[in-house]
């Protein structure tokens, strides 16, 4: 390959990758204009056997879409989409569609999960006041 050959791979690469993060960025921006504010990750098989998860997460105080690496079982570490190496990127990307629809679903079953909770609260705590009620008038 020729300089000028590489010079225009190189310009090419970089431009592809631009529009990338562009894409991960406009995706990161519509998770957070959702208002969610909701943990998520999804399995992604890898070739090392290592376990990783897309997530979208609060990462130094701001929602991010992350990749999040595992070792032994153990958390190790979550990065930035936008800051790991291009190529992985290119192959997480291709898992935002879905990581946006479990977002939504983990939103949808939190909500029902809290609503049925303060439901059954609730409930509680109408019979215990009934049963204090029924307790201080049986005293009066």
């Amino acid at each position: 390959m020729t300089e000028t050959e590489l010079t225009d791979l190189k310009d090419r690469l970089n431009s592809v990758s631009d529009r990338l993060n562009l894409l991960i960025t406009q995706e990161e921006a519509y998770l957070h204009a959702l208002g969610l504010g909701v943990q998520t990750f999804i399995k992604i098989d890898n070739e090392s056997g290592s376990k990783v998860r897309l997530g979208y997460s609060k990462l130094n105080g701001a929602w991010k879409i992350v990749l999040r690496e595992y070792e032994n079982e153990i958390q190790y570490e979550d990065r930035p989409l936008d800051r790991v190496a291009r190529g992985i990127r290119f192959h997480i990307a291709k898992r935002l569609p879905e990581l946006r629809a479990a977002v939504i679903q983990n939103a949808k079953e939190l909500a029902d999960k809290i609503e049925k909770f303060l439901i059954e609260t609730e409930n509680t705590s109408e019979e215990v006041k009934d049963e204090s009620d029924a307790e201080i008038r049986r005293i009066l």
